[in-house]
């Protein structure tokens, strides 16, 4: 698995991606970082909760406390986060000795009660970022389309001012459904089954994120391709990623852009990466995409 560095960010870009400072395009590298690398993931839990924990001792200065107030607080979740923390910093501060008495040192109990529910409010608040930040992104592509009509579309005819008396108000148009994120589990494909698994993608799919299904798990990192059968093209790969537990099994999860896809069969073919870069394949999971 690649290192933390080796993926090119350090400990300042990680909380400028957690202050909303970042480019779209690394705000969408690190969200799928986040879901893919265990190690990433591990290392923005701490960044994020040694940030917090700077805001409610009131260490946070300059730019960083201006973008942690206007970016980091306007989530609900992560606003009830920071009103834990500085409840459980005004709980230490009251348990303090009276002033000829040393100020002993903050309870251990406390930072483990502390960091023990703010781990599980850390695993959901990765989640539900992850697909705030997803969405918010497919909405600005799908705005963006929107704002784009082909030559053959026509903008409806302006109809004419009614008199007071028949003048009625006009239901504007429903907004267009937000683009879906949608899962499938995939297992190897095995000799002398004709059958392909079947997915159907509804339109407006904005990522499909595949769970893979290992026989074995024998190398320490993993690479996804996605090859178009009708030209035998590799039209997709993915950096490395890391084997997880599936129930009794080990699988890998990938996340593709929904619009690589068409109705027609498609092939993920999985490889291992051995210590020193050397790469083996291990199996391809077939599959045809349909349209709902």
């Amino acid at each position: 698995m690649a290192s933390f560095e080796q993926h090119g960010y350090d400990d300042r870009s990680v909380i400028q991606y957690l202050l909303g400072a970042t480019s779209d395009e690394e705000t969408d590298r690190l969200d799928e970082l986040s879901i893919t690398d265990d190690e990433f993931a591990s290392r923005l839990r701490s960044a994020e909760n040694d940030l917090v924990d700077a805001y409610a001792k009131g260490e946070l200065e300059g730019e960083t406390l201006e973008r942690f107030k206007s970016f980091y607080l306007a989530s609900a979740s992560r606003l009830e986060k920071v009103r834990f923390a500085e409840a459980m910093e005004t709980m230490a501060n009251r348990s303090v000795a009276a002033p000829q008495m040393h100020r002993p040192a903050r309870p251990t109990w406390e930072r483990v009660l502390f960091w023990s529910v703010a781990a599980a409010a850390a695993v959901m608040l990765l989640v539900t970022g992850y697909l705030v930040q997803e969405n918010r992104r497919l909405q600005r592509e799908f705005a963006q389309q929107r704002e784009r009509p082909s030559a053959s579309e026509q903008r409806p005819p302006v109809l004419p001012k009614q008199p007071d008396d028949s003048a009625s108000a006009t239901t504007p148009p429903a907004p267009p459904p937000a683009p879906k994120i949608l899962a499938f589990v995939l297992s190897p494909q095995t000799r002398g089954t004709g059958s392909l698994a079947a997915i159907m993608l509804p339109p407006g799919a904005g990522r499909v994120v595949f769970t893979l299904i290992l026989e074995s798990d024998d190398f320490p990192e993993y690479r996804v391709a996605l090859r178009d059968p009708a030209s035998n093209q590799i039209i997709w790969r993915s950096a490395g990623l890391k084997a997880r537990p599936n129930g009794a099994n080990r699988s890998v999860s990938v996340s593709l852009p929904g619009d690589l896809f068409k109705p027609q069969n498609y092939a993920l073919e999985l490889t291992g990466i051995l210590p020193g870069g050397v790469a083996e394949f291990v199996s391809t999971y077939a599959f045809r995409v349909g349209n709902k």
